[in-house]
């Protein structure tokens, strides 16, 4: 999104902007992210882009919360309406990228060789664009389909009657396990850490309000307002003084008691740590009944591995007991003593210097 906005822009300075996409399409994470139940984590009003009132006036979001169709649909909408593919350059991926003081100009490699030279360089890729494979020892040899949510195929994958290992419970995983749960034979959920989970309060958007909207394109601007600011108002708890994270873990406490009825299992799915990492869930996750087996899996004292016909009950551990809440621990010493002023760059590679310690 940020790439599309910034090649609107630039060419209303007047310069010549060449965009470089790895992707066949205009989206960004929304082309690559097209797990089951995809969706924004904030209103779709304060999503969408704001600079053209036109823009605010034509086009209508379905819910609150819209799913990643139609927000690709958006994007797509967008690129057309400002002809702004005329300057991306699709399937190219940009493999280095080297300042030359001699000329003040960056010199960009490609990865299929070639080569461009450009006086200002803007990187649009996102800070969790690369996705991540857990080093679990089989992976490589596993007979079966497996999927990256962030690499998700762009054709619809059936899970109808499968038995499907999920790995890890954050975001995306919360979003995709209840949109498979009931049409799987068997579904296994292996948990290293659970996140806080927040209640998503999504609902369609009415016609009334539509037009609304369409005749008052300021008022989406004031509740795009309105979204940031209620956001915003969390990062003193995020950074500074974690006591104030009470009252959104609080909620999220309950969420878990009003969706999970089974108490053993609600501990399992309870964080013992105060990092204030969120996810929200518009759906019930995890029942006793579909699920087989959720936490542990990463802190128990003896490994597992993946095998070629399958998951040998739990992953490998690459947590071994206890060294988790040393873990979370650690996060919350580099977070404390960045004491809000460093950027996120800055106390990832703090505690990347901790961790090698």
């Amino acid at each position: 999104m940020s790439g599309l906005y910034q090649l609107y822009r630039l060419r209303e300075l007047g310069m010549r902007v060449r965009v470089f996409e790895a992707g066949t399409n205009v989206g960004g994470t929304w082309y690559w992210n097209r797990y089951p139940g995809a969706r924004f984590d904030s209103e779709s009003y304060s999503y969408g882009y704001s600079f053209s009132s036109e823009l605010l006036k034509e086009w209508d979001w379905s819910e609150h919360f819209a799913g990643q169709p139609e927000t690709l649909r958006y994007l797509n909408h967008v690129a057309d309406k400002f002809d702004l593919r005329r300057d991306i350059e699709f399937r190219s991926r940009v493999t280095a990228a080297t300042y030359e003081e001699d000329t003040r100009s960056w010199n960009l490699t490609l990865e299929d060789g070639r080569h461009f030279r450009t006086r200002f360089l803007v990187t649009a890729i996102g800070p969790l664009s690369t996705p991540t494979l857990p080093r679990i020892e089989g992976r490589d040899s596993f007979a079966g389909q497996s999927f990256h949510t962030a690499r998700w195929p762009h054709e619809p994958v059936d899970f109808t009657g499968k038995r499907v290992a999920v790995i890890g419970t954050g975001a995306s995983a919360i979003q995709t396990v209840p949109q498979i749960q009931p049409i799987v034979e068997h579904i296994d959920v292996f948990q290293r850490t659970p996140p806080w989970v927040m209640p998503h309060r999504d609902r369609p958007i009415t016609e009334a309000e539509r037009r609304i909207y369409r005749r008052f394109p300021a008022l989406q601007r004031i509740v795009r307002s309105w979204g940031y600011f209620t956001r915003e108002m969390l990062v003193p708890g995020f950074v500074r003084n974690p006591q104030l994270m009470k009252l959104p873990q609080r909620v999220a406490r309950r969420n878990l008691e009003r969706n999970v009825a089974d108490p053993e299992l609600r501990a399992k799915l309870m964080p013992d740590y105060w990092e204030p990492i969120f996810a929200i869930s518009k759906e019930k996750q995890f029942s006793r009944s579909t699920l087989y087996a959720i936490g542990c899996a990463f802190t128990e004292n003896h490994p597992y591995r993946v095998l070629a016909g399958g998951l040998r009950k739990a992953i490998v551990a690459e947590f071994r007991a206890g060294k988790q809440k040393a873990f979370n621990s650690l996060v919350g010493q580099v977070m404390k003593a960045s004491k809000g002023k460093a950027n996120p760059a800055e106390v990832n590679a703090a505690l990347l210097r901790k961790l090698a310690t």
